[in-house]
């Protein structure tokens, strides 16, 4: 999650490039910080201010994907910083070439699985394009 008390662009990046190194990893999930009522985080983003006046409707976007809660984090950084580092992070780790090679590969063994996997990858692909 991006946006979380203390994180920066750098700590951020710092995650990425690890994620980036475990060439196992089938899957990686970048997602802005989402605040719940009646949890301690919602409650710390109230009390600081950093709290977005917004509907419940408007914490995903048209598109389907998760809309940040709070303005900004104790760091300063902002929801737009969390919300475009979350885009790049997954552009980044899904399309890196051992992450594509893996999956071709992958896709010769078990050819059913690639086909429904790439049919995934590319409707998600199609937010960025």
């Amino acid at each position: 999650m991006a946006g979380n008390p203390g994180d920066t662009m750098e700590t951020l990046h710092a995650t990425l490039n690890w994620a980036l190194k475990k060439s196992n990893f089938d899957t990686a999930q970048f997602f802005p910080l989402q605040v719940y009522p009646g949890t301690a985080a919602y409650k710390w983003a109230e009390e600081t201010g950093y709290l977005k006046k917004q509907g419940f409707r408007d914490w995903i976007t048209p598109s389907g994907m998760h809309n940040m809660t709070i303005l900004n984090n104790d760091k300063g950084l902002t929801f737009q910083e969390c919300l475009d580092f979350c885009d790049y992070a997954r552009v980044k780790f899904y399309l890196r070439p051992s992450f594509i090679f893996n999956k071709i590969i992958k896709g010769f063994k078990e050819p059913q699985e690639f086909k429904k996997k790439s049919e995934r990858i590319f409707k998600n692909l199609q937010i960025f394009i």
